[in-house]
């Protein structure tokens, strides 16, 4: 496998954690009530709130999104030459 085959799966996993992780937090939220679903929908860092006040629910959702992003940082920073 080459180095660009590679980098294209590790591109669609990062992806992957970050959509999953964003989308099991709404989610989570629109269980919690549909205000707070809408809040994490339409106002920004709501979703931030809301993890705060429901770390119980929110915890893993948030881990998975958070390990896609700094998977996306690291990759970023490493690509940059």
């Amino acid at each position: 496998m080459d180095m660009e085959a590679v980098g294209a799966l590790l591109g669609m996993a990062i992806i992957c954690c970050t959509v999953v992780g964003s989308f099991w937090l709404l989610v989570e939220a629109f269980k919690q009530s549909r205000t707070w679903g809408w809040c994490c929908l339409l106002i920004p860092f709501a979703n931030l709130v809301f993890v705060v006040r429901h770390w119980k629910v929110a915890k893993k959702p948030f881990g998975l999104y958070m390990l896609g992003l700094l998977a996306w940082l690291l990759v970023a920073m490493l690509s940059n030459d």
